[in-house]
Formats: structure tokens, sequence, C-alpha cells
């Protein structure tokens, strides 16, 4: 998304302004900004240090937009959302410190929707006003404004009205004074999307018991130790694998608002604990929380049968229970699909027929066990586009660090991130959101950013997955050094009589 919000300046430099890609053809892309940005830089606008052509400017007709074209920039243009409800939101812009550009996000914005602005009697302005806590100096103006919810543009600053507040104007004025047909068949501008709408007539308190059963849902799915905070990091699915880096191999990232708003069949893999279910939950609560409500359907692929009469009987039942009929769904989600279920592949080919017409999402785990190699097929006539989930990059592991130290405080920001990072690399596990969440809940006690120990970093995740929280169960808990000791007696048994199997009645009569 940053890459996508451009630095605006003139000739000499003394003039900077914020625009953003909204469209792109196979030589440039379109920018929006504000129409006194351009005015103000006089004869050459320079976009990103590259002289534009100005393709509209408004201005003078009451309208603070224009639209430049760059060539040599390939630019994603951001989504657009007609609509301007909103309740918080962040802006992109940049700003001078010490004569050079900087480009800042300030976020958690509170705003105000449906301002009108009378620019003439016939001529009515749609504006949203913004209440930063902070000044948003002029470089913003020409800044998107995006909308927490949905990640898209709903308005472009313009107007600063005191230290403290901000007017935008709509983002519905950018869609009508941009022309696409101007541009040629290959543009791409967004626009809102066109969803399928329900069937079923949903009450206001009914919107509200769904939208709650989803969100608890995703807390649920999110829970890991209940004295930590719960912290949902939106991922970025890759087309290709984890590690995967053949020659000339095209690798796109998809963003989770593109499949809400254009639901298809997908398939999404990852290993065990890397968060699908997570996923799966927050599409199905997000796809509620559009503008225009959507049903998506979450379904177990462990709670299946490989049978048409049963998966329309449990399809019916989870209907029943939102008051909702089948000619509702516009997506399903299958969550916990793997090669391990019982006959997977006929499970999955039984739903893909019978729900033919909905687009379905594979939640796939791919297990790390060499010993099973059986993989599940997908349907030959339905098409599924494969997306990975990878492991967490820097800058998420930073988020993680960031809202649990905001919660209870382990230390230096950078030193504790670097810090996870080293563990788990030693650990030789991988960075999924819980297992740093783990090693965040061993930091509570005592920090150290010395070197690991590995041998007391397994004792202490030990320690903690066994006298910490509720997990696991047992009717009575087992001293953790007694837990080391009998299972290191049984391995030394193992070792000196070179047995390689053990059975279930060998192994508790031992320990008994």
């Amino acid at each position: 998304m940053d890459r996508s919000i451009l630095r605006i300046s003139s000739k000499s430099k003394n003039v900077i302004g914020t625009g953003f890609v909204v469209d792109r053809d196979n030589e440039g892309v379109f920018v929006a900004t504000c129409g006194h940005v351009v005015n103000d830089c006089g004869e050459k606008v320079l976009v990103e240090g590259k002289e534009s052509s100005l393709i509209k400017n408004n201005y003078s007709d009451g309208l603070d937009l224009a639209i430049l074209y760059v060539l040599g920039l390939s630019n994603e243009p951001l989504p657009i959302l007609e609509n301007k409800t909103a309740e918080v939101a962040k802006v992109i812009g940049y700003s001078t410190l010490l004569d050079d550009p900087k480009r800042e996000s300030i976020n958690e914005v509170p705003v105000k929707t449906n301002v009108q602005i009378t620019k003439t009697p016939s001529f009515k302005l749609d504006s949203i006003k913004l209440y930063p806590g902070e000044p948003i100096s002029r470089g913003y103006s020409g800044s998107p404004v995006i909308c927490n919810k949905t990640n898209k543009v709903i308005g472009i600053v313009n107007i600063q009205v005191g230290d403290d507040t901000n007017y935008a104007i709509c983002a519905k004025h950018l869609i009508d004074i941009y022309d696409v047909k101007h541009i040629g068949e290959n543009n791409s501008f967004p626009s809102i999307s066109t969803k399928k709408p329900l069937t079923t007539e949903v009450s206001h308190d009914d919107y509200i018991i769904i939208k709650k059963k989803f969100e608890d849902n995703l807390e649920m799915a999110l829970k890991s130790f209940s004295t930590q905070q719960k912290v949902w990091i939106e991922p970025t699915l890759h087309s290709k694998e984890e590690g995967a880096n053949p020659k000339n191999d095209k690798h796109t990232n998809v963003n989770l608002s593109d499949i809400v708003d254009k639901p298809r069949s997908i398939v999404v893999s990852a290993r065990q604990q890397f968060g699908l279910t997570c996923l799966a939950h927050h599409l199905v609560k997000e796809a509620w929380l559009r503008d225009k409500p959507s049903f998506w359907l979450y379904l177990d692929a462990n709670d299946l049968k490989p049978h048409k009469s049963d998966i329309k009987k449990r399809i019916a039942k989870n209907l029943k229970k939102a008051s909702l009929s089948i000619e509702d769904i516009e997506c399903i989600v299958l969550d916990e699909f793997s090669s391990t279920i019982k006959d997977a592949s006929k499970v999955l080919s039984e739903l893909s027929d019978y729900c033919a017409d909905i687009p379905t999402i594979v939640m796939m785990t791919i297990l790390d066990n060499p010993m099973l190699n059986e993989s599940a097929d997908l349907p030959a006539e339905r098409e599924f586009e494969l997306l990975h989930l990878w492991a967490l990059p820097r800058h998420d592991v930073r988020q993680v660090v960031n809202v649990c130290n905001s919660e209870k405080y382990v230390g230096d920001e950078n030193t504790v991130v670097s810090k996870v990072i080293s563990d788990l690399e030693v650990l030789n596990i991988p960075r999924t959101p819980l297992n740093c969440l783990t090693i965040l809940k061993i930091y509570e006690a005592e920090f150290d950013d010395s070197p690991v120990n590995r041998t007391e970093m397994i004792g202490r995740v030990l320690f903690l997955l066994f006298n910490v929280d509720e997990i696991p169960h047992y009717k009575s808990r087992p001293d953790l050094k007694d837990t080391e000791y009998i299972l290191g007696h049984f391995c030394e048994k193992l070792i000196k009589t070179n047995a390689y199997y053990f059975s279930r009645e060998g192994f508790l009569e031992e320990l008994n």
C-alpha cells in the first residue's frame, strides 16, 4: 500500500504534497491529488521526481481534485470505496523534516462522515471531517484517507482547520471526475464492488447477532493464553510457496480485502499453527461487516462426512442458526482440510458438487510428518487459485511485540524483536503468531537479551505449557522436573536396548 502513495513536489522543491495511484496502463500510472497542490507547483509537477502530465484539474470548478499521469511507474492502484461510511481511518502522506521529505502514517483517526459543504446553490461537496489529535501539515494535501475496516480509500485530505481538525473530499467525487473511457481498455480503475445481495431480509437485531457470533469465533481462534492479549496480524497471501525462488517465476501477493471483495475458489495452504483457522474466521467476519453484508458459510472439514446428504444436512443446520437460506451464501470457507481426514478428497468433491455455483475457499493444512505422504486431490470440475500463507516477516513480528509490550512491558521494542527472532531461529521453529506469543509469554517472567541458551529456553517452553494457564488439562498437574525425569528415563532405556518402536501399553507400564 505504501508504494502506491507518492510524493508530489515542484521543480524548485519549495512545494510538497501527496498523491496516490488510482489507475495504470502499460506505460505509467494515474495519480490523484489536490488541485491546489498542482496549482502551487506551477508549470512542472514532479511525482517522485518524475515529470507528470496534467489530465484534469477541477479546482476552478470548486472541486479541489486533480489527476496526473506519470510515465515509467508501475505502482499498484489503491482500491476506492464510494460509500463514505466509516468511524476510524488512517492518513498516509508526506511532510518535511530538515528540508527532507518523509512519509508518515497517522493512525486511528476518528472521522465524521455525511458532512456537506455548500459551494454554490447547485453544488454541495460531500466531505469527511478528521480529528487526528495532531496537526496534519500542508504536505498531506492529497493524502488518501483509508478506512480501517475495509482498507480502502474513502477520501482525499485537502483542508486544515486549526491544529486538530482537517477536512477530506469524499472519494465519490474522485470517481465522478475520472472518466475511465478515455484511458483505454486495459484500465483497472477500482470502484465499489458488486456484492451478491442477501435474498433474506435481515433485521437489525439479526444482523447484530450474526456479527457478534462471527466476532466471538475469531476471538476464540485467536486465544492462546488467557492472561495474554489477543493479537490479529493481517497476513498477505503469496502465489508461490515460501522459500521457492525459481528464476523467472512470477510472484504476486494478494491482500485479504481483494478476496473479500471478489470471492472465488481458492486453496490457501500453510503448515500447522500458521493461523489458517484465524484467517478463515477473519474472512467470514469481514465479509459480513462490509457496507453491503455478504454471508460466508464457515465449515469445519472434520465435521463433514463424504456423503452429499450429510453435507446438505450440515449446511442446512448452520443456515438455520443464522435464519438464512442457501441462496444467501456468497462463499464457503472450508477449514481444517488436510490429507489426514478420512476420504478428504471425496468430502471436498461432494461439497463442490452440491454447491457448484458458490465459490469455495479451502484452508489446507500441510503436514510436517514425513511418514504421511498422502495428498488430498482437488475436484477436477472446479478451478482453484493456489495461494500460500508464509511465516511472519520481521515487521509483522514487530507488530506482535508492540501489542504485547503495550499490555505488559517486556523491554525496548527493537531489542525484544531481535531476541524473539533469534530465539525462534535457535529453536528451529517458524515465525508463526502462536510461536511469537509463546516466546513473549516466557519473557514476561524474565527478559534476558543475552545469547539464547537452547536447553534453558526449551525448559522454559515446557514450563509454560505445563504450569501456566489451562493448557493442557490434567486430572492432577504433573511437576515439570518429574515429567522431564520419567521421559528421560524412558528414552534412556530405548537407546540402551536399541529399540525403535514401543507400544502404548509398554510406555504406560514403564512409567507407572
